[in-house]
């Protein structure tokens, strides 16, 4: 869900487009916080979702994040002053590569003699 948290109106309709181009489901219509937040775009999410919540925040450029006990599973994004757009973000799936890039330390673990 996405909400405006400044007294521009539209931002919060122009972030949830912006989320939706970059490849973010987004639910429902933007609307209006019930406080302003100030400069930084507020990404609120449930601490047993901390995943989707870094991707998100991780394409708002200058947005910080807030746990929220007891959201649920939607992230919620509440649209500073200083949001200026979304950017497509590449999420990794944090497995491990078998060889090390040229130039990475290596431990015994990592390299057993026959």
């Amino acid at each position: 869900k996405v909400f405006n948290g400044t007294s521009t109106g539209g931002l919060g309709t122009k972030a949830a487009n912006d989320l939706a181009g970059v490849g973010f489901a987004v639910i429902g219509r933007a609307a209006n916080a019930p406080a302003q937040v100030g400069t930084a775009t507020v990404v609120s999410y449930d601490p047993r979702y901390v995943q989707p919540a870094r991707t998100v925040a991780a394409a708002i450029p200058g947005s910080t994040l807030v746990a929220v006990t007891g959201l649920g599973r939607p992230v919620s994004v509440t649209v500073g002053t200083s949001y200026s757009g979304a950017t497509k973000v590449k999420v990794s799936t944090g497995k491990a590569t078998a060889t090390p890039a040229a130039g990475q330390a290596q431990t015994a673990a990592d390299d057993l003699c026959g």
